[in-house]
């Protein structure tokens, strides 16, 4: 089940969340470059969802 917090709830068939800075630490160990924002304005969650499905992906492991 999606976890809450506060009134905003993860997406459909998200159950789990990580913090930014030690999955920045990960993405940099494995040798991607991230980049740090400074005064953006807040973005709605329908918005944010719109950006984040164009570079995501669904994996599935069959045994």
């Amino acid at each position: 089940m999606p976890v809450r917090n506060g009134n905003r709830p993860l997406p459909d068939g998200v159950s789990f969340s990580a913090r930014a800075e030690p999955l920045r630490n990960f993405v940099t160990q494995a040798g991607a470059r991230t980049r740090t924002t400074e005064g953006e304005t807040a973005m709605a969650p329908e918005d944010l969802s719109a950006i984040a499905s164009d570079m995501t992906v669904l994996v599935n492991c069959w045994e």
